[in-house]
């Protein structure tokens, strides 16, 4: 039975990260496509960072209700009720002939992925619960996203400029297809079903470590994303063709995909918030190397690599880690619900550039979303909030 056990553990990372960078590649098809939806459909880039920004509305909106779910009913269902909105907000957007299309689109792709990343982690914390290698899962299913956001990116922007934006959009389509396919294989049991375990509300005194870790998750992915939706159209303005523009900022997801490995299996309670300082940091680095030009723009995307590597796995480890399984659904949602600011931070930075005529303006509003996170995790790191009832296991299976 424990051999069973460990072999369906494999398997459902082996499940989880697939499907994720599935739903990744679809969530940033907007990254490379931006700048032909402003030719094609006649967007402005405000209405570029509304649309992107709806997202981040859908989170906040989504995500508690994703993770009470997740903590009280079988995840198959769940991740297939999911799935079933993420084809058919793809297929919408593969065939808009307008703003108003692609935005209907969005918002019912985005209710569905909300929950997928919502319970994906909840997935892997139930059948990796208490082992050594736990942070080293967390930091494959950041590659996960990491890889989905480089598929976008290369293959998206190459189809984009060479047959269109519907082209890359349809490719998205066919992926949703065998994303929720896979979902029939989610297993129906855990390791833990035998157990009887009741979801229970956080104490008052663990809430405000729930709220700043939520916090601290919405200020560093918000600004990171908004990176990510701007920069290759900044890239194309200076004068870089689309397909190099995303290929330079792409160059991201190598360096985190290289370094997540060797940096993650190192999390442990006492440290992950000291990860987050540090990515955060290195984040707004890049920012400045960016917008000061004072080096090669791959040089930044680098920094912002390696920023992402050190911060992402430690985001979804500390959950679990401060907050115990029962309950990290609930956090994994409420960061995700905080992180829905995303829907005011977008198009705030798209105003900005549109306003100013530059980018130097949007780039200063990351820094300082990025700089909530920094906050935030300082007093994370000082108080030492990590969840005491979690330990490491050292054997194998």
């Amino acid at each position: 039975m424990r051999s069973r056990k460990a072999n369906y553990r494999w398997f459902v990372l082996g499940l989880v990260l697939l499907t994720t960078a599935f739903g990744i590649m679809m969530f940033a098809a907007p990254f490379p496509l931006l700048n032909l939806w402003v030719k094609d459909l006649g967007i402005s880039r405000t209405q570029g960072g509304a649309l992107t920004g709806l997202w981040y509305l859908v989170s906040a909106c989504a995500s508690l209700p994703s993770g009470w779910l997740a903590d009280r009913i079988r995840l198959r269902s769940l991740f297939f009720s999911l799935w079933i909105m993420i084809v058919a907000g793809t297929a919408l957007m593969a065939n808009a002939s307008g703003f108003w299309m692609l935005c209907l689109g969005r918002v019912i792709f985005s209710t569905g992925m909300t929950g997928h990343l919502v319970a994906g982690p909840k997935l892997l914390a139930v059948w990796f619960e208490g082992r050594r290698e736990f942070g080293l899962i967390m930091g494959f299913y950041s590659m996960s996203m990491s890889a989905g956001v480089y598929a976008s990116l290369f293959v998206l922007g190459s189809i984009g400029e060479q047959s269109g934006w519907r082209s890359a959009m349809f490719l998205l389509v066919a992926l949703a297809t065998v994303g929720l396919l896979m979902m029939l294989f989610v297993p129906m049991d855990s390791p833990a079903s035998d157990k009887r375990s009741v979801a229970v509300a956080l104490p008052p005194s663990r809430g405000m470590a729930a709220w700043i870790l939520a916090a601290v998750f919405a200020g560093y992915n918000v600004a990171t994303e908004a990176y990510l939706t701007f920069t290759p159209d900044y890239l194309v303005q200076c004068g870089y063709g689309l397909a190099a523009a995303s290929a330079i900022v792409g160059i991201y997801a190598w360096v985190a995909l290289s370094l997540k490995p060797l940096l993650s299996p190192f999390l442990r309670k006492n440290n992950a918030a000291s990860y987050v300082v540090v990515a955060s940091l290195v984040f707004i680095l890049s920012v400045l190397l960016l917008i000061t030009r004072v080096v090669p723009p791959a040089v930044s995307a680098t920094f912002f690599g390696i920023s992402m590597a050190i911060g992402m796995p430690a985001f979804y480890a500390l959950p679990p880690l401060m907050f115990g399984n029962e309950q990290s659904g609930y956090v994994y949602g409420l960061c995700s619900c905080l992180y829905g600011l995303g829907f005011v931070v977008q198009p705030l930075v798209g105003l900005t550039i549109d306003r100013t005529g530059h980018y130097k303006s949007g780039y200063g509003l990351l820094c300082g979303v990025a700089g909530v996170a920094l906050l935030g995790a300082l007093w994370l790191r000082r108080n030492n909030l990590a969840h005491p009832a979690v330990t490491q296991l050292s054997h194998q299976e």
